[in-house]
């Protein structure tokens, strides 16, 4: 996204407003072009990506409804809401050490709901 930002703001540094001035043939029209282009692809890019993450996210959530409720606690706010493991055992009251046995553990338990998933997936 900060790519995105500056190949807009270099567009918007290189460009003429149209309404004043006249349109010339410079090395500024096909800079102009080639920083369109490259916005308009890693536009694309970061809306698949996103596309990507949010089905996988919601997979991930599906299975995390199979877990004791502790665990996939730990896990979102592991994964999806990048906390620490100082941040988590402040909130929940424990150390940061057992914040991360209880993520070990955790991930363990979704490991195996994964598996048994992909098991019966597999029938």
């Amino acid at each position: 996204m900060r790519q995105i930002q500056k190949l807009r703001d270099r567009l918007l540094s290189t460009s003429a407003p149209m309404d004043k001035e006249q349109v010339s043939h410079t090395t500024n029209v096909s800079v102009m072009a080639d920083t369109i282009a490259m916005i308009v692809d890693m536009q694309k890019e970061v809306e698949a990506q996103t596309v990507e993450y949010l089905k996988q996210k919601w997979e991930a959530m599906k299975l995390m409804d199979q877990i004791k409720p502790e665990s996939a606690e730990i896990l979102i706010d592991r994964y999806f809401e990048g906390k620490t493991f100082t941040e988590i055992g402040k909130e929940k009251f424990i150390s940061g050490r057992q914040a991360q046995r209880r993520e070990y553990a955790a991930i363990r338990e979704f490991q195996r709901v994964l598996d048994s998933n992909q098991a019966q997936e597999a029938c």
